[in-house]
């Protein structure tokens, strides 16, 4: 699951930021929630994405973030100056007075890239150990009345010994979709 975490004031521009997220993952709630800075808690289960729009606290939440070791996160900043700060390891710098809603959609899509990208399915096949980079993976498809599961990639299939749940806990919800009972797509490999 994705957290989103904005920090807007002005309400209009806090529901067009929600709105935005919507159109990217749907109304796929089991994937994402988004939180205004005020009322998120702070833990680590989550991979989280903060769209900081506050100009006078910016940088000072963002060291925050960096300070209590969270260095996973996606820090996206939405403001009207530009400040190089490059400890702090923000993902973009979008200006207020641009094309906010195609840009800060192009740096949530890359933050969300980022947060799956190095993420692989590892599962026990034959005695051995496989680690399939989630990228690689086209969809992933339970065999009928058993509890064995295919995995198709371009290169090669794997017929394993899990249900198609236990699969699904273990994919990202970023990149990875049940269409329906017996079948769980990979989004980034859909044409």
């Amino acid at each position: 699951m994705i957290e989103f975490v904005i920090d807007e004031e002005n309400e209009e521009l806090n529901q067009s930021y929600q709105m935005m997220i919507l159109g990217i993952f749907g109304y796929r709630e089991e994937e994402f929630k988004i939180y205004n800075l005020n009322d998120f808690k702070q833990d680590n289960c989550n991979s989280k994405i903060y769209i900081l729009s506050n100009p006078n606290q910016n940088l000072q939440i963002a060291e925050q973030i960096r300070k209590s070791g969270d260095w996973h996160s996606q820090i996206i900043i939405v403001g009207t100056k530009y400040i190089k700060h490059n400890k702090l390891l923000i993902l973009d710098w979008i200006d207020k007075n641009d094309t906010l809603k195609e840009k800060l959609k192009s740096a949530i899509n890359t933050a969300c890239q980022i947060i799956s990208r190095k993420k692989t399915l590892s599962f026990m096949l034959n005695s051995e150990i496989y680690k399939i980079p989630f990228k690689d993976i086209l969809y992933i498809e339970k065999v009928n009345n058993q509890n064995y599961c295919t995995i198709y990639t371009n290169d090669d299939t794997y017929i394993i010994n899990n249900t198609i749940r236990s699969l699904e806990d273990k994919l990202s919800k970023c990149c990875f979709m049940k269409t329906h009972r017996s079948c769980i797509v990979n989004l980034n490999n859909i044409r």
